[in-house]
């Protein structure tokens, strides 16, 4: 056992030891900060809180919406996970796992489908024709087509059989299709190298859409062993191993490989990539027989520096062999021990080339970690004119107007601008003014925190969150009711809306720390609906909408999509992160503060490489790598548009309100200065006089490289959003 764990009964009492014994003083110091640092090390996910969310600020509610596949709804259930579409749709979405693609089957011959034609090369591109123009040289979207490449199902499938999510954690979850006794079990796990399927007493088919050209050189007949190499008409190579010592015997049957009687054993396939396809098979062989059931999350503040975390993935398996699993670039990037990256590499639908890993436990190092706290690092210019207009924005406003809203996203914005405008009053050392911007900011939020808004919050006892209520029984027929604030109700888009309330009242608790105890439930759980990071925590599942694996959030909740999962806003996603660590700051909660402050350095990062696209990004089609924003990011294609409108001034001004002082750490100089001389300083003044709003976000942000362009501008507006 460490010193740093033993029994002492203080600090000085370590010390002591230490010296006593001759120990070094550079020793002592070491592990004293040991002593101080291990303990956070372990609770840095330990949970928010267990405690029921209180009835007189959530009144209870039961969800409309019914899984339409068997999921145990009396825990919490993920709902912004990547494998929803399980349980989201009749028709068999896909769900995109990466590399691989895989869908359950609504009709014969059934089973799960798997997909991978994901190259460049083979990605479809195109724009409307209404964008022609605008779009020269670009292009409006790209997506990938998922057929069925390879597949396993049973002979037994006769009819549909029943599914079910037999479990589900952080990376993934356990897909059942057919019974217990007499079903196939998928581990369906982030970056999985290999699909696995463990048959339970049925007799194996393993199919494709196209046909099988070869399998271990032969065309016809029945063939038997333990691995196959199976080529198809679409000229793919897939290898096939049998996890059991005895020989598996299927009959080669045009597009079907079936088995010649019931097996109870595993199965696993693999695609090689189009180049060193010796060099792949190699690798698959090596680690075959290990496959992954899921994993556990871990974060750890660095011991010496502030700025340095280290986020862990430690993979469940089962096999002796080390663990093969593919890295999104994000990870390459950061990885802790590069030996483990291997030659083996497969295109994702939307996030470039994977590379394959070896190891059974990943570290992820994050080693700039914000040290921005309330304001900005620069401090202002013009501050006669600021405080000016600081006085007559606090002292005009009008809290109901800009806070009593049908929708919680608009209401929980008029609350933050108000209450950054406090931030501003402070830091000028106005106390007059702070007070009542204190006052009206308090005045804002209120009626939120006691559930007298117009959609009022409820805690949902079917998938267990904190939900609007607009969106659970609509009496206008004409109301898409599902759509009520966004999808709030089917919690779409929470990390957005509920961002806006937790950075207010961060705010509120820094200027009143008065207000923080009769306040401080309501804010953590909000908070505990989109981050618990504990499955301690049995009200709200852990991590809703953050997805460790990617890098950065999702916004769709319980709609099925084709597509997969998707986020539009990385600015609010980003809001929420913050607006977690000043949480944190503001109520000496640790473990909150540097939780977000990880999660921020996290998906930063992931922004970075993904979705703020500079010239040479190596993610996305290079045509499509000029327009510099991603616009909607999902998880089979990517479009440059918006949910409200393709105006160039939307889906670049979404990309960055609410404008914060971390901004500038996560658009930085050279992107900030080529999404503008490319696109937006040939747009903004085309933007017609309803939109005109949005040009004060986009010369705030381009004052982040020319602020005194920006300042003289006489278009500059008061910001309306």
């Amino acid at each position: 056992m460490s010193i740093a764990h033993r029994n002492y009964r203080t600090r000085d009492d370590l010390k002591q030891q230490m010296i006593a014994k001759g120990g070094n003083i550079v020793w002592v110091i070491m592990f004293l900060l040991m002593w101080s640092v291990s303990p956070l090390w372990a609770k840095l996910l330990d949970p928010i809180s267990t405690e029921e969310p209180d009835q007189s600020q959530f009144p209870r509610a039961t969800h409309p919406f019914v899984p339409t596949i068997s999921v145990d709804t009396s825990k919490p259930v993920p709902t912004n996970k990547f494998w929803n579409n399980f349980f989201l749709s009749d028709i068999g979405s896909p769900v995109h796992v990466h590399p691989y693609v895989v869908t359950t089957l609504m009709q014969s011959p059934y089973g799960l489908a798997i997909s991978h034609s994901f190259s460049p090369d083979e990605k479809g591109m195109d724009t409307s024709p209404a964008r022609q123009e605008e779009l020269t040289g670009r292009v409006e979207f790209y997506y990938n087509v998922i057929s069925t490449d390879m597949g396993f199902t049973a002979v037994e499938f006769d009819t549909l059989p029943s599914r079910e999510i037999v479990t589900h954690d952080t990376f993934g979850c356990q897909l059942r299709i057919g019974t217990i006794g007499q079903g196939i079990t998928f581990p369906i796990i982030r970056g999985m190298a290999y699909v696995t399927a463990i048959y339970e007493g049925t007799t194996p088919i393993i199919y494709t859409n196209a046909a099988f050209t070869k399998v271990n050189n032969q065309t016809t007949g029945t063939i038997s062993g333990t691995k196959f190499v199976i080529h198809n008409s679409l000229n793919q190579i897939w290898v096939l191993y049998v996890l059991t010592p005895n020989d598996l015997t299927f009959t080669i049957s045009n597009n079907q490989l079936i088995a010649s009687e019931p097996y109870h054993g595993i199965l696993r396939i693999a695609k090689l990539p189009n180049d060193k396809q010796s060099d792949a098979e190699i690798i698959y062989d090596s680690h075959y027989d290990s496959y992954p059931t899921g994993g556990e999350l871990s974060l750890k503040m660095g011991m010496l520096s502030k700025t340095k975390a280290t986020y862990s993935f430690n993979w469940n398996k089962v096999g002796k062999s080390t663990l093969l699993h593919f890295t999104f670039p994000h990870h390459q990037d950061i990885i802790s021990s590069k030996s483990g990256l291997t030659s083996l590499k497969l295109w994702s639908t939307t996030k470039g080339e994977m590379v394959a890993y070896i190891g059974n436990k990943w570290n992820l190092n994050e080693d700039d970690l914000t040290s921005i706290k309330w304001l900005p690092p620069r401090k202002p210019s013009k501050s006669d004119q600021i405080i000016k207009q600081l006085e007559t924005d606090i002292n005009s406003m009008d809290v109901t107007a800009n806070t009593v809203k049908g929708e919680n996203y608009f209401g929980g914005k008029g609350v933050a601008k108000i209450a950054l405008l406090c931030l501003l009053a402070d830091h000028f050392e106005l106390p007059d003014l702070l007070d009542t911007c204190l006052s009206k900011v308090k005045e804002g939020i209120s009626p939120y925190v006691n559930g007298e808004n117009i959609n009022s919050l409820r805690y949902d006892t079917t998938y267990k969150g904190v939900i609007g209520h607009g969106g659970l029984h609509c009496d206008n027929p004409d109301i898409f009711c599902p759509g009520v604030d966004f999808g709030n109700s089917y919690y779409n888009d929470h990390h957005y809306h509920w961002g806006y309330f937790v950075h207010a009242a961060a705010i509120i608790a820094h200027l009143d720390p008065t207000w923080i105890e009769p306040n401080k439930d309501w804010v953590e759980t909000l908070i505990r609906d989109v981050a618990n990071p504990s499955s301690i925590d049995k009200y709200f599942p852990v991590f809703r909408s953050f997805d460790w694996f990617s890098g950065h959030s999702w916004s769709q909740g319980l709609f099925a999509s084709a597509d997969g999962k998707d986020q539009e806003s990385t600015s609010e996603e980003i809001n929420f992160h913050y607006g977690l660590m000043l949480w944190g700051i503001a109520t000496s909660n640790t473990n909150l503060k540097q939780m977000g402050n990880i999660m921020y350095a996290v998906s930063k990062r992931s922004i970075q490489r993904y979705f703020l696209m500079k010239s040479g990004n190596d993610i996305h089609p290079a045509e499509f790598v000029k327009n510099k924003v991603t616009g909607i990011f999902f998880e089979n294609k990517v479009h440059y548009t918006t949910w409200f409108g393709y105006n160039p001034e939307f889906i670049h001004g979404i990309q960055m309100l609410p404008y914060l002082p971390v901004t500038e750490e996560v658009r930085e100089y050279q992107f900030v200065k080529e999404e503008w001389d490319t696109i937006l300083s040939k747009r903004i003044d085309k933007i017609l006089p309803v939109d005109e709003a949005w040009k004060s976000i986009l010369y705030l942000n381009y004052a982040s490289i020319e602020p005194s362009i920006s300042w003289n501008c006489k278009k500059l507006l008061l910001l309306k959003f």
